[in-house]
């Protein structure tokens, strides 16, 4: 009993008010600070603990309390790093998790083990934890299985909170993959599962908001749109109320693409207003300059393209963000004049986007490109046609040439060289769906 004591012997309020200072001085989720003490010490500790540790209501043992010390203060900017201080402990504290796929592999094994003593809560919070993981190495499928296997339980096994977190996050993945009504369904599952003013309720709405506005852009949909941002603006007013930084400058961002349309002044001052949040560097550094070149495109193509190529440089150095890379691509692709001597540039940007990110919006893209490739050359019985894809084929065996070698960063991620070849066989089919029926295409076009 004392050695338990001594165990989570500390004073819970002073810990909860400093964890939640340095927390909303980062600007970071409960989610992002749960998935960032794991990867960096191996320590788990959800989202839902961390709530309650900073209220005080929930006591942390010290192995806990130490990783979250650790983390803080090597994230800690210069001005917050004494009262990151605050929390550390002087104790040997584990090795970090080197890698993405070790630390899903993390929290596969601990699914595994909270299933066999039956914790179907820690099992659904770890599993929906590896799909996200899945996710941001842009391993789609994989993350729809974990997510899915997950919204097959009894609700009554996994408890309410962690099936509405579930069916948020299954919603951002339909969303990922332009399924967008798919998305909406999922969240506004998600939403009347939520309790409202629970963190995760407004994690809800921004991806709620996330999907209208984009499902309006990509449709004209004027009145999803608006909707988008009605759900963007809930959401950026709880995270004020917080204090979340991060939260506030992803919930201005994400209306910039339904702004380009409806109200581009305003586009300009939420971009310039999510850059003071979020910072320019890493992911928001494309996000920012993806969404300058889509506010120029209509104008000043030469300006969109620099920006589409800064965000292409953004995403693809660091981590690999797959959907980011392959948006900036298809801008690249769409931003060429549709003259003869620019049609293989935009071919190789489509192929290149749609073999990073072989989804929906990639593959309809390279679908077009290739129509187009077909009525350029009037090629009646597909020779030239077959010709042109072949060559390309080669280009993205050799990986040697720009925008080819971005390949090279995919197949160095986890499941990189497996996820190439079926993006292989998915833009085949696209660019057979580019030419008629009728087309004599008996051998493959892509793999020479």
């Amino acid at each position: 009993m004392r050695h338990g004591s001594r165990k989570y012997s500390y004073n819970r309020i002073e810990f909860g008010e400093r964890l939640a200072w340095n927390r909303r001085a980062l600007g970071w989720s409960y989610r992002r600070l749960s998935q960032e003490v794991f990867i960096q010490t191996g320590v788990t500790i959800h989202a839902g603990t961390l709530l309650h540790a900073e209220r005080g209501s929930r006591p942390l043992p010290e192995a806990q309390r130490r990783a979250l010390a650790r983390v803080l203060l090597q994230a800690a900017p210069g001005g917050h790093v004494e009262r990151a201080r605050d929390l550390a402990l002087p104790e040997q504290r584990p090795e970090p998790v080197a890698r993405w796929d070790d630390a899903r592999s993390r929290y596969l094994a601990l699914a595994l083990a909270a299933a066999q003593r039956e914790d179907w809560p820690a099992w659904a919070d770890s599993a929906a934890e590896a799909a996200m993981l899945d996710l941001t190495m842009g391993r789609l499928d994989a993350s729809a299985r974990l997510l899915d296997g997950v919204l097959t339980v009894d609700t009554r096994l996994i408890g309410r909170e962690a099936l509405a977190r579930v069916y948020v996050d299954r919603g951002w993945l339909a969303m990922e993959q332009a399924r967008f009504a798919d998305a909406t369904r999922y969240l506004r599952r998600g939403e009347e599962l939520l309790l409202a003013g629970e963190p995760d309720s407004v994690r809800a709405l921004h991806f709620l908001g996330r999907v209208y506005c984009a499902s309006g852009a990509v449709n004209d949909d004027e009145t999803a749109r608006e909707r988008g941002r009605n759900y963007l603006m809930r959401a950026l007013e709880h995270d004020t109320r917080l204090g979340n930084a991060n939260g506030m400058g992803y919930d201005l961002l994400q209306q910039v693409s339904s702004l380009v349309y409806d109200d581009p002044r305003r586009a300009r001052r939420y971009l310039r207003q999510s850059a003071e949040l979020l910072g320019l560097s890493g992911t928001p550094l494309g996000h920012h300059h993806l969404s300058f070149g889509l506010l120029e495109s209509g104008t000043a193509p030469a300006k969109a393209r620099e920006h589409f190529e800064l965000a292409r440089e953004a995403y693809s150095h660091g981590l690999f963000y797959r959907k980011g890379l392959g948006s900036a691509l298809r801008s690249l692709s769409r931003l060429q004049d549709g003259a003869k001597e620019t049609l293989p540039h935009a071919a190789e940007y489509a192929l290149v986007a749609a073999l990073v990110h072989p989804y929906r919006q990639s593959l309809e893209v390279l679908e077009e490109v290739a129509m187009r490739v077909y009525f350029t050359l009037c090629d009646s019985v597909g020779q030239r046609y077959a010709a042109f894809w072949r060559n390309q084929g080669e280009r993205v065996a050799r990986m040697s040439e720009d925008p080819f070698t971005l390949l090279r960063g995919l197949i160095e991620t986890p499941g990189g060289a497996v996820s190439l070849q079926t993006a292989l066989a998915r833009a085949e089919r696209a660019i057979r769906q580019g030419a008629p029926e009728w087309l004599n295409l008996r051998q493959p076009l892509l793999r020479p």
